[in-house]
């Protein structure tokens, strides 16, 4: 397991780096290690014989889907535990939190409530300056909204209900 509340999982998505609460993160895979078992309104993988529904970080924000890596990890939703594969960009780091600056929640109105600040990048972590200079930090419990997590319990449910029914 990688998180705790002072740890943060920097990553690439496009031209920024997010600082992503490590907190329910269990750990990191490379998309060769994902088998796609279903790809329904919210795609379901598989990782070591282990189900997750998955979302796009890029795609989330707003922005093209992003690829390199996968973020395992467990979210608490309706009194459950449900498994989510982030597909990221590059991971960069493992680090406690940088000082964050207010977000203007006018900047990414569906994800208002993820975006939890904006923080100053490392010159280390801007990639020869392929990276903004300013990154986003992002409270994961808060990434997926109502609807997207009631489709993802759908998602996971119809695959295992079909497989119960073969």
């Amino acid at each position: 397991m990688i998180g705790g509340t002072d740890l943060r999982l920097f990553v690439e998505c496009h031209g920024f780096t997010c600082a992503l609460e490590a907190r329910a993160i269990d750990r990191l895979v490379l998309p060769e290690e994902v088998r796609e078992v279903n790809a329904g309104v919210v795609p379901v993988v598989e990782v070591t014989g282990v189900r997750f529904v998955t979302f796009n970080l890029g795609r989330l924000l707003g922005l093209s889907p992003t690829d390199g890596a996968y973020i395992l990890m467990r979210l608490t939703y309706a009194g459950t535990e449900l498994r989510v594969a982030l597909e990221t960009g590059q991971c960069l780091l493992v680090a406690p939190p940088v000082d964050t600056t207010p977000f203007p929640a006018a900047m990414f109105r569906s994800r208002r409530k993820a975006i939890i600040g904006a923080f100053a990048v490392a010159d280390g972590l801007r990639g020869g300056g392929r990276r903004a200079a300013v990154g986003l930090a992002i409270d994961v419990a808060e990434l997926l909204t109502v609807q997207e997590r009631d489709a993802a319990v759908r998602s996971l449910k119809g695959i295992y209900e079909s497989a119960v029914t073969r």
